[in-house]
């Protein structure tokens, strides 16, 4: 219980930039008689027939007390970084990037027009009308996928990262990557896998699928 009571504090206030004028307003004209019916009301009923405590309550957000990872606490981790950085400079910082290959309208566009001329590309595009559909589309072409995510990590290190110039995270001095050679293993791989399950195809629509398993 002495926990739960700890926790029910607060120890912080916020309201956003554009709330705070109409905010300062109503904190100015809030008087100790007024603030003190608005909790006689609030405490009975949950409710106050005050309009500025009621626009106060709607604009300002409170912060948990001695909660782990409250927005108090990750506030006050984030200034901790920030100083840190001015301090010391940007250190190494790790992202794992993982493109979304199902809903990307890039993806999509590179599984359509792989196996199609452009007009009935942009035709069997128009069609995919539900969510399912484009899925379908998206988990139907391994290499479009190979393809997509190439094409993306590509572009990233090319406009985002630029070692040696500067670039939205600042100078990068080098950058390294893991499992490059693999994610080529990879690429190669499906382009083969696809290859064979051409001839397949292929072989199986000229003797027959009867023929083949007999």
């Amino acid at each position: 219980m002495d926990v739960r009571s700890r926790n029910r504090r607060v120890s912080m206030l916020s309201v956003t930039r554009k709330n705070f004028p109409k905010v300062e307003r109503i904190v100015q004209s809030l008087t100790a008689d007024r603030l003190s019916a608005a909790r006689a009301e609030l405490e009975g009923s949950g409710k106050t027939t005050d309009d500025g405590v009621k626009e106060l309550l709607r604009s300002l957000s409170l912060y948990g007390y001695r909660q782990p990872m409250s927005r108090e606490l990750r506030l006050s981790m984030r200034r901790k970084i920030q100083s840190l950085i001015l301090y010391r400079g940007v250190p190494a910082i790790w992202f794992t990037l993982n493109p979304n290959d199902i809903t990307n309208p890039v993806k999509l566009r590179l599984a359509a027009y792989r196996t199609r001329d452009p007009a009935a590309a942009e035709a069997f595009l128009k069609s995919l009308d539900m969510a399912f559909k484009r899925a379908r589309l998206a988990i139907s072409d391994p290499l479009s996928s190979a393809e997509f995510f190439y094409r993306e990590m590509t572009l990233f290190f090319e406009h985002y990262v630029r070692v040696g110039e500067e670039s939205v995270f600042g100078r990068i001095s080098y950058h390294p990557i893991l499992n490059a050679e693999r994610f080529q293993d990879i690429k190669e791989s499906i382009k083969r896998l696809i290859a064979c399950f051409v001839v397949v195809v292929e072989i199986v629509a000229v003797v027959g699928f009867a023929e083949l398993i007999g």
